[in-house]
């Protein structure tokens, strides 16, 4: 009976091992996101697309994809990534990259990309700017806006008693991604206006709103 517990808790603390190993190395290593796996990253500080920053030349940028199809004033790269169809890359009538985003074949299904707010905090950082933004008259997205990226994120209703409830939290559906230049939106270092300005955290829209509001309230008086 002895030998029968010291096995059986020799084969626990074995177990417990490879778990707490397990545990350890996926912290250590954590898997990449949906956003790494498609080739979205950072280069020098700068959101990246397979190592490629904005301005570079655009006649790089046609040796790099010989395979792409080529559209008005733009690229699109075909990948096989289940219902993402390409990555276009523009240069907007330029000679140099101007912006680069993810052609979707569904443009209505929020969760297509697997990717949320979180990890693109996780992997860029804070953003420097967020726009409340809307589609059906309320604002019921976020734009997370960095120097060289920006993220169309949804956020959620919290409260379905009360439909404004919408919450940035850190499991929100990412839309879509954008490598560009922060200026449709603003740049970083714009004032805050009534429905854009600083990063606040995973929190509520309203929060979010009467925090733009104080500032506003303050620089009147």
């Amino acid at each position: 009976m002895k030998w029968l517990v010291r096995r059986v808790l020799r084969v626990w603390l074995v177990l417990v091992a490879v778990c707490t190993g397990g545990a350890l190395a996926g912290r250590l290593d954590p898997a990449p996101n949906r956003l790494e796996t498609l080739g979205f990253g950072l280069c020098d500080g700068e959101a990246c697309y397979n190592h490629i920053k904005l301005g570079i030349d655009w006649r790089t940028v046609l040796d790099l994809f010989p395979d792409a199809f080529p559209t008005s004033a733009s690229l699109e790269h075909h990948i096989d990534a289940g219902k993402i169809r390409s990555i276009l890359l523009s240069n907007v009538d330029s000679d140099v990259l101007q912006f680069i985003t993810i052609v979707r074949a569904d443009l209505y299904n929020p969760r297509l990309l697997s990717t949320t707010a979180g990890d693109i905090v996780a992997q860029y950082g804070a953003p420097c700017r967020v726009v409340l933004k809307g589609t059906d008259g309320t604002r019921n997205m976020m734009l997370l806006i960095y120097p060289t990226l920006t993220v169309h994120v949804w956020v959620v209703i919290r409260d379905q008693d009360n439909r404004a409830s919408y919450w940035l939290l850190p499991d929100s559906p990412v839309w879509n991604v954008w490598i560009m230049r922060a200026k449709e939106y603003g740049t970083c270092s714009d004032p805050t206006e009534e429905d854009r300005g600083a990063w606040h955290g995973f929190t509520s829209r309203d929060i979010y709103l009467a925090r733009y509001a104080r500032v506003l309230a303050t620089r009147r008086s």
